[in-house]
């Protein structure tokens, strides 16, 4: 079964391979802002800070570059492409970098502004979003509008989208060619603070402050489920209702989605894996943090939280290891499709660390970037 296979997961453990340096008394952050894009032959990471600037990083020369590109903090940021297409050559040609911030979403291609960066030169986005919506959620920054979440929407008959998830609950599923709107969803009432998509199922998946995950199928345009915290736990922990830890408001800070299992990573430092088919929590996992990074990996799951560790679990719940991340706090995780050479990159505070999966345990090290 799928569960007894990823119980087999083997003992995974982490070595850096490199970290993006730059100074720490600046004192920005790196938020769900971090790829390594299809373009570059492999050895590039782009990091968006709270400053509007993106930070570009050779991992072979060493050199680091910056450059302003948004008016004010980029909060996501994501690739329409990413490494192992299956024509690169064209990926690369034709892909976009798109940036979520203060109220609006914007596109560069990708080539051009790491051109722009190596030549310190102006660069105007390839198409510009304002998030409008006429509802305002009720969380602690609902009337801030910050796009904290943007994903890549493939699969669809007219080419790539991208759903950009803003701080009134609002998704705007956005033509990644033109930036055009072709679909809103308003279901959602409050501050997205995470969000993922799966291809073969068509399915979307966000949560943030409310505690309530909404699920819409993105082919139909309709919402399909909606669930709040309390229904992915388990029934005897509900019915006791006596842990202290789960007792007060949760938000919901991570989601990782595919055709099998929605994974939930909330405030309190709890994972939930829900089976897709049996609409079902079939695992709980419990960490020492909020969980503001989440990802499936070769039948694993990982995760990174306001602690200085980056969690691996087995997708049944077995723990596979405990990496130092060497943050004071993690805000997301990004893990590439096969053919990149950095297996995952995580986002902080003055950090954005690289490192890779092998199987014998070693402490992961991160620089300031």
């Amino acid at each position: 079964s799928e569960r007894a296979a990823a119980s087999r997961v083997p003992r995974a453990r982490a070595s850096c391979s490199a970290a993006i340096h730059d100074m720490v008394k600046e004192q920005y952050t790196t938020y769900y802002a971090a790829i390594a894009p299809s373009v570059g032959g492999g050895d590039i990471v782009l990091a968006a800070d709270s400053h509007g600037r993106i930070h570009h990083w050779n991992r072979r020369t060493n050199e680091v570059s910056r450059l302003p590109v948004a008016p004010g903090s980029v909060y996501s940021m994501v690739e329409t492409e990413r490494p192992g297409a299956s024509e690169p050559a064209a990926a690369a040609a034709s892909s976009l970098v798109v940036l979520g911030g203060d109220a609006d979403v914007r596109a560069y291609r990708a080539a051009d502004l790491l051109e722009a960066v190596h030549k310190q030169s102006h660069l105007a986005p390839v198409w510009t979003h304002e998030h409008v919506s006429p509802q305002v959620g009720r969380g602690l920054y609902a009337e801030r509008p910050e796009t904290n979440a943007v994903c890549v929407l493939h699969g669809r008959a007219g080419g790539p989208a991208v759903a950009a998830g803003s701080g009134t609950g609002a998704v705007a599923i956005l033509d990644a060619a033109t930036g055009s709107c072709v679909l809103d969803l308003h279901e959602h009432r409050d501050a997205i603070y995470a969000m993922d998509y799966c291809a073969e199922t068509g399915l979307l998946a966000a949560g943030g402050e409310s505690g309530v995950v909404s699920l819409w199928d993105v082919r139909a345009g309709k919402l399909v489920n909606s669930l709040p915290l309390r229904t992915l736990r388990a029934s005897s922990d509900r019915d006791r209702g006596v842990d202290a830890k789960r007792t007060g408001h949760a938000w919901i800070g991570s989601l990782a989605l595919c055709a099998s299992w929605l994974a939930v990573g909330s405030s309190t430092g709890d994972i939930y894996v829900r089976s897709i088919p049996a609409e079902q929590t079939l695992v709980e996992i419990s960490t020492s943090s909020a969980r503001l990074g989440l990802a499936f990996a070769e039948r694993s799951i990982v995760s990174i939280g306001e602690d200085d560790y980056l969690c691996v679990h087995s997708i049944s719940g077995s723990p596979i290891n405990r990496l130092k991340a060497g943050s004071r706090r993690n805000y997301g995780l990004w893990i590439p499709a096969s053919g990149s050479r950095f297996p995952f990159l995580v986002c902080g505070s003055n950090v954005c660390a690289s490192g890779t999966l092998t199987t014998k345990p070693t402490p992961m090290v991160s620089d300031p970037c």
